[in-house]
This record gives structure tokens, C-alpha cells and sequence, in this order.
């Protein structure tokens, strides 16, 4: 019986204890449905991806922190994305809805093609203006006074 404990205390000793959490939820587009065929991923070690089919998605995922990802694909370019943040500190459930939000890649790359540069605000000096202005007021602050007093 002692030597049944004995190998009993070993083996659970020798189990690797992973804490993790089980990551789920739904993905949303921008009007609040759910996204059939949204492919996610999470940046876990091995890299995790699935295709949310219902709009649902769920990841088991050891302590540590993450980025999940979900796209929207239509004729091989991106309609959607998200990104999240996660940190997961503890073992248990916990639920993170995605919304995706509509994809501007196809106006960057229009803009890089046509070579459009914005240029900065540049913040002007305006000094020689107020000189000129002050110098402009005594001016005509001494012809005020030489007419006024008729000094000529």
C-alpha cells in the first residue's frame, strides 16, 4: 500500500502543470452581425488559425500574452480586420467578441501608387510681422502727434 503512494506522489510529481485559459467568442462585422468564414489566429507557440464557419471561435491557451487576429477575405483581399491584446494570467473561460472593421488596404495602395505626399504644417515665424506691424503703429503714432501739434 506504501509503495502504491509512494509511485502515486512520483507520477504527479512528473506531470507537467500547464495553467491556461480557454479563449472563445464571436466575430462581429461593422454592423453588428456575425461573420461567417472570419479566419482567426492567435500568435500562441505553434501558431493557432481557425476558420470561425458559425461566426464562433475558441483557442486554449497557456499563461502568457497574445495577439488575436481575425480577417474577413473576399476574392483574395482583405474586407475587415481586427486586432486584439490579450494577457492571460490565470486558468478558467473567458470571452472575447471580435468586431472587424472595415479594411482601407485598398485606398493605402492607391495612394501609394499615385505618389501623394502631405506636407507637414509647418509653423510659420511670424516676429517680422510684429515688427513691422509695431514699427507701422509708431508711425503713425508720431504723425498723429506732428499733425495734432502742427510741428512743422
Amino acid at each position: 500500500m506504501i509503495k502504491k503512494v509512494v509511485y502515486c506522489i512520483f507520477f504527479l510529481l512528473m506531470i507537467d502543470i500547464v495553467i491556461g485559459a480557454t479563449i472563445f467568442g464571436d466575430v462581429y462585422d461593422f454592423s453588428l452581425e456575425k461573420q461567417n468564414n472570419a479566419i482567426v489566429s492567435v500568435n500562441s507557440s505553434p501558431k493557432q488559425v481557425v476558420v470561425a464557419k458559425d461566426g464562433s471561435y475558441s483557442f486554449e491557451l497557456p499563461v502568457g500574452k497574445y495577439e488575436i487576429s481575425a480577417r474577413y477575405i473576399v476574392d483574395n483581399e482583405t474586407i475587415s480586420s481586427v486586432s486584439e491584446s490579450i494577457n492571460v494570467e490565470r486558468q478558467g473561460s473567458f470571452r472575447l467578441d471580435l468586431i472587424l472593421f472595415p479594411s482601407f488596404e485598398a485606398e493605402e495602395s492607391i495612394l501609394e501608387e499615385t505618389n501623394l505626399e502631405v506636407e507637414d504644417f509647418e509653423e510659420k515665424d511670424y516676429t517680422n510681422y510684429i515688427i513691422l506691424g509695431l514699427s507701422l503703429a509708431a508711425l503713425a503714432f508720431i504723425i498723429f502727434l506732428i499733425s495734432k501739434y502742427k510741428v512743422y
